[in-house]
Protein backbone atom coordinates (compact mmCIF):
# COMPACT_ATOMS: atom_id res chain seq x y z
CA UNK A 1 0.00 0.00 0.00
CA UNK A 2 1.43 3.23 -0.60
CA UNK A 3 -0.09 6.34 0.87
CA UNK A 4 0.53 9.77 -0.38
CA UNK A 5 -1.12 12.86 2.33
CA UNK A 6 -1.52 16.33 1.24
CA UNK A 7 -1.77 14.78 -2.67
CA UNK A 8 -3.14 18.40 -3.70
CA UNK A 9 0.48 19.40 -3.64
CA UNK A 10 1.35 17.31 -6.62
CA UNK A 11 -0.36 20.66 -8.70
CA UNK A 12 2.71 22.55 -7.48
CA UNK A 13 5.29 20.21 -7.41
CA UNK A 14 5.38 18.88 -10.94
CA UNK A 15 1.65 20.05 -12.70
CA UNK A 16 0.59 17.59 -15.55
CA UNK A 17 3.97 16.45 -16.03
CA UNK A 18 4.12 14.71 -12.62
CA UNK A 19 0.34 13.44 -12.77
CA UNK A 20 1.01 11.61 -16.51
CA UNK A 21 3.86 9.97 -14.94
CA UNK A 22 2.17 8.93 -11.59
CA UNK A 23 -0.62 7.44 -13.63
CA UNK A 24 1.64 5.73 -16.24
CA UNK A 25 3.71 3.67 -12.70
CA UNK A 26 0.19 3.26 -10.90
CA UNK A 27 -0.92 1.21 -13.93
CA UNK A 28 1.79 -0.95 -14.43
CA UNK A 29 1.94 -1.70 -10.10
CA UNK A 30 -0.75 -4.24 -10.24
CA UNK A 31 -0.26 -5.44 -6.48
CA UNK A 32 -0.07 -1.77 -5.22
CA UNK A 33 -2.93 0.33 -3.36
CA UNK A 34 -3.21 3.99 -3.42
CA UNK A 35 -4.51 5.92 -0.79
CA UNK A 36 -4.08 9.43 -1.82
CA UNK A 37 -4.96 12.19 0.65
CA UNK A 38 -5.41 15.23 1.13
CA UNK A 39 -7.58 18.46 2.38
CA UNK A 40 -8.31 20.80 -1.13
CA UNK A 41 -11.47 19.29 -2.29
CA UNK A 42 -11.16 21.79 -5.40
CA UNK A 43 -7.74 20.72 -6.52
CA UNK A 44 -8.31 17.28 -5.92
CA UNK A 45 -11.56 17.36 -8.05
CA UNK A 46 -9.87 19.43 -10.87
CA UNK A 47 -7.14 16.21 -10.80
CA UNK A 48 -9.38 13.42 -10.66
CA UNK A 49 -12.69 14.47 -12.12
CA UNK A 50 -11.70 16.71 -15.16
CA UNK A 51 -12.03 15.24 -18.25
CA UNK A 52 -8.62 16.53 -19.75
CA UNK A 53 -6.51 15.74 -16.28
CA UNK A 54 -4.31 12.80 -16.63
CA UNK A 55 -5.33 11.10 -13.68
CA UNK A 56 -9.10 11.41 -14.58
CA UNK A 57 -11.39 8.77 -12.84
CA UNK A 58 -8.20 7.31 -11.36
CA UNK A 59 -9.75 7.55 -8.08
CA UNK A 60 -12.85 7.77 -6.12
CA UNK A 61 -13.70 10.25 -3.37
CA UNK A 62 -14.54 9.54 -0.21
CA UNK A 63 -15.13 11.75 2.70
CA UNK A 64 -13.81 11.18 6.15
CA UNK A 65 -15.33 12.82 8.95
CA UNK A 66 -13.29 14.00 12.23
CA UNK A 67 -13.81 11.53 14.82
CA UNK A 68 -16.01 12.55 17.66
CA UNK A 69 -14.67 14.24 20.63
CA UNK A 70 -15.04 11.02 23.07
CA UNK A 71 -13.00 9.32 20.49
CA UNK A 72 -10.48 11.56 21.00
CA UNK A 73 -10.42 11.71 24.48
CA UNK A 74 -10.28 8.21 24.78
CA UNK A 75 -7.31 8.05 22.37
CA UNK A 76 -5.47 11.14 24.75
CA UNK A 77 -6.68 8.76 28.14
CA UNK A 78 -4.97 5.68 27.01
CA UNK A 79 -1.50 7.73 26.28
CA UNK A 80 -1.11 9.31 29.31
Amino acid sequence: MVLVDEFQKVERLGGERLTQRMRAHCQRAKLAAYLLLGRCPTVLSHLFADRHAALCRFADAVPVRPPEPETWVAYVSARW
